[in-house]
């Protein structure tokens, strides 16, 4: 069955109307399906990584202390942004679905989720210096070398 050309273009760009708005109404999904976002469950991971990681780098137990404390407060921001980012996420999905579509604020709520993330990505990095800092020059040394094996072996 042959369609007219002159419909072509309508039913493609409803068909990425429907991609682009369903891709905004089952964002939301990520949080319960693919992976376990339960608090606990993450801290758990973060902390059995970090173990693993200082155990090979021979940290000693004040350091050991020190990194596992600066991770607590990274992990206790992430899951604030976490949730800024999912209320944000739904006040961006109700601004779309409005009756009437009020671009301006969307834009603003837009530029807020940026300068919310810009602010945690500046933060991360002060953490993870702070991490870098506790370790000896030779353990920094090997956690490059072992980061740009695992680059190498991923990218």
């Amino acid at each position: 069955m042959k369609m007219k050309t002159k419909k072509m273009p309508k039913i493609l760009g409803i068909l990425v109307l429907s991609m682009v708005l369903g891709g905004f109404l089952f964002a939301g999904c990520r949080d319960n399906c693919r992976f376990n976002h339960d608090p606990e469950v993450v801290a758990l991971r973060v902390e059995k990584g970090l173990d693993r990681a200082l155990s090979k780098l021979k940290a000693d137990e004040a350091q050991q202390e020190e990194i596992h404390g600066i991770a607590q407060l990274l992990l206790e921001d992430a899951l604030t942004v976490k949730q800024r980012a999912k209320n944000s996420r739904s006040a961006m999905v109700e601004t779309l679905l409005a009756e009437e579509i009020d671009r301006e604020a969307l834009h603003q709520q837009l530029d807020e989720q940026i300068r919310l993330m810009t602010e945690f990505a500046h933060r991360t990095a002060d953490k993870l210096a702070d991490m870098s800092a506790v370790l000896t020059v030779e353990q920094r040394d090997a956690l490059l070398e072992h980061i740009k094996a695992k680059q190498e072996e991923c990218f």
